[in-house]
C-alpha cells in the first residue's frame, strides 16, 4: 500500500497484522478487519463507521476521536484502549450483548 493512502473504505483486511500502525485520520468505513491485530495502533480521528472489527485485538489502541457508528466490535479485546471512556464502553457492551441475542 503506498505511503500516504488514507482511504481504506470497504477494503478486506481480515486477519491483517496492523500492530502499532499509524492510521490517524484514516477512512476505514465499511472495511473488514475481522480478527485483525490492531494492538497499539493509532486510530486517532479514524472513521470506522460500519467496519467489521469482530474478534479483533485492539489492546492499547488509540481510538480518541474515532467515529464508531455501526462498527461491529463483537468479541474484540479493548483492554487498555485509549479514547473509549466509561460511557462508550457501556454502550459498546450493551450493543454487543444485544447482537448476541
Amino acid at each position: 500500500v503506498p505511503l500516504g493512502v488514507r482511504n481504506f473504505s470497504g477494503v478486506d483486511l481480515e486477519g491483517a497484522n496492523l500492530r502499532e500502525a499509524t492510521l490517524r485520520g484514516t477512512d476505514l468505513s465499511g472495511a473488514n478487519l475481522h480478527g485483525a491485530d490492531l494492538r497499539g495502533t493509532n486510530l486517532l480521528l479514524a472513521t470506522l463507521c460500519g467496519a467489521n472489527l469482530a474478534g479483533s485485538d485492539l489492546r492499547g489502541a488509540n481510538l480518541s476521536g474515532a467515529t464508531l457508528d455501526g462498527t461491529n466490535l463483537y468479541g474484540s479485546n479493548l483492554s487498555g484502549a485509549v479514547g473509549i471512556g466509561p460511557f462508550e464502553r457501556l454502550m459498546l457492551s450493551l450493543h454487543m450483548m444485544f447482537r448476541r441475542g
